[in-house]
């Protein structure tokens, strides 16, 4: 019978306990299944980032510059680099094998210079070896060595190589670069053309004027 009489208590105490119980796990916070599912230590490799913008924004003028005529309809990055002298003169500097309208191809370069002076000491000693046999050539008025049919510019801190198979149409060209954003002043204009004279210009004002 004591037993008995115990029992309610017991059961009271049960009670209690179970409620206490209840209000504890109620005031936690819910666990989300990212907190208790196992992590990779490894991390996932950042997405390479779109070169799409190097490629085309250094030559975007050919499409929107008009009146120079260029109608260039394709421009694409070469596979293979071919090296120039003025390479070991620059760190930045880029090339384009282009394509107009009508078919004739092109090869780009241009070269970029921290300032004039490191520009026009490139030049000075490119020319000491673009002659014949790498012969030194005359500022002014000497022939450089060139297969193909090649327009120089030799800007403030750029110099630019345009050849191609066939005649370039060296205003059209002039025209174009005058209205980039690298353009600020030409101070040489060499053409030169194969079996011909190469020619010494300055682009003053629109017009060519020899040198």
């Amino acid at each position: 019978m004591r037993a008995l009489t115990k029992l309610p208590g017991y059961l009271l105490v049960l009670l209690l306990l179970q409620l206490f119980a209840c209000s504890q796990d109620g005031s936690k916070k819910p666990v989300s299944l990212d907190q208790i599912r196992p992590k990779s230590s490894k991390k996932r490799p950042s997405k390479p980032q779109s070169q799409t913008a190097d490629t085309s924004q250094a030559l975007s003028n050919f499409y929107t510059n008009d009146s120079a005529s260029l109608q260039i309809a394709s421009q694409v990055i070469p596979k293979e680099a071919t090296l120039f002298f003025l390479d070991r003169f620059s760190r930045s500097h880029e090339s384009f094998q282009l394509k107009d309208s009508s078919g004739q191809e092109f090869t780009y370069t241009a070269w970029n210079f921290s300032d004039s002076n490191s520009c026009y000491e490139a030049f000075y000693n490119w020319l000491d070896q673009a002659g014949p046999q790498k012969s030194s050539v005359a500022l002014g008025k000497g022939n450089i060595s060139n297969g193909a049919h090649t327009i120089f510019i030799v800007a403030d801190r750029q110099i630019i190589t345009v050849i191609s198979e066939q005649p370039l149409r060296i205003k059209n060209w002039l025209l174009w670069y005058s209205g980039t954003a690298q353009f600020k002043t030409m101070k040489y204009v060499i053409h030169a053309r194969p079996r011909k004279k190469t020619q010494w210009l300055q682009y003053k004002n629109a017009k060519l004027i020899n040198l």
